[in-house]
């Protein structure tokens, strides 16, 4: 399950948010969702019993994913979950710490978001969200003519 605010595709970007998981099914996962198109997309997420996922999904199937864990998470409290894009590198963080960087042109642009991952049927999860913030490098508008 995803959502997003109104907004042009982001191809660079600054994506970060606060998640706390607060109940549900221990495996259940929250975080971000970035160049989000159709069924296509990146995500980083933190489940809630603290382990940590970064995947690519391309027309249904996981092209990478790498399922992980970090001493950086703060088990039972609110993590920061940030990733920078520039020109294909992605530099993902934990609290503040650079976690993992990688180079991939999979996906150049679309939409960015917040999601939760729940595995099974019945599953459930609470999670609160705080301090979302996305960063856009400015698009030039045209050119003005000068004023007489």
């Amino acid at each position: 399950y995803w959502t997003y605010p109104t907004q042009q595709p982001a191809g660079d970007f600054y994506l970060a948010v606060d998640i706390q998981h607060a109940g549900g099914t221990s495996d259940s996962e929250a975080g971000l969702i970035f160049h989000l198109s159709d069924q296509d997309y990146w995500c980083y997420l933190i489940s809630g019993d603290g382990d940590l996922f970064i995947g690519l999904r391309v027309n249904g199937e996981w092209q990478l994913s790498w399922p992980m864990s970090s001493s950086r998470v703060h088990e039972g409290q609110a993590n920061r979950l940030a990733v920078v894009n520039q020109n294909s590198q992605y530099v993902f963080l934990i609290n503040g710490v650079n976690f993992m960087s990688i180079t991939n042109a999979g996906l150049p642009d679309g939409l960015t978001g917040l999601m939760i991952n729940l595995w099974n049927a019945g599953d459930q999860a609470s999670c609160s969200f705080d301090n979302f913030e996305l960063r856009m490098p400015e698009v030039p508008g045209p050119p003005t003519a000068p004023s007489p």
